[in-house]
């Protein structure tokens, strides 16, 4: 059996490579998708554009599933002028156009836009950018049931008196 030697290049060369190796998947990053969607409304010739991550379905039974709009930092949904216009938004935000292509749901006229990101989380992907539905879990998280607490409270002290 032979003994490496570490005073020689090579075995020190191959020891840095293996370090570099494993230091590099510490700090793996991920590619992350999304899909933009244009779709007509039917009420008016607006279009809605939805920022589809994979995480939920992006219709519901009634058509585009609102939640999945982009709103600002209070809550207010942000129009965009077409899809070009929420693509600068994605390219601002650091996410890369893949492919484009166009489909017919439900006799609507549906363009779809891909984009890609590479982050270390799912959370780090998505930074600055909010959906109507990430901001209602937000607020729910923020408040919780304080609300209904302040209604329940005396409500839950007069049962409690009443069994006494």
């Amino acid at each position: 059996m032979k003994v490496v030697n570490f005073r020689n290049g090579a075995a020190k060369l191959l020891l840095v490579v293996c370090f570099v190796m494993c230091a590099g998947s510490v700090f793996a990053q991920h590619r992350y998708f999304c899909e933009l969607k244009s779709v007509e409304n039917n009420a008016s010739s607006s279009m809605y554009v939805i920022f589809d991550f994979g995480t939920r379905s992006s219709y519901n039974l009634l058509g585009v599933d609102n939640d999945k709009t982009v709103v600002d930092e209070k809550g207010k949904e942000i129009n965009f002028n077409g899809i070009v216009d929420a693509a600068d938004y994605m390219a601002d935000r650091g996410w890369s156009f893949v492919q484009a292509y166009s489909t017919v749901d439900d006799d609507r006229q549906v363009a779809r836009w891909i984009f890609t990101k590479q982050a270390a989380s799912f959370e780090e992907a998505k930074a600055g950018i909010m959906t109507k539905y990430d901001y209602k879990q937000m607020k729910k998280m923020k408040y919780g049931l304080f609300p209904f607490g302040i209604i329940l409270a005396p409500v839950a002290v007069l049962l409690v008196f009443q069994r006494h």
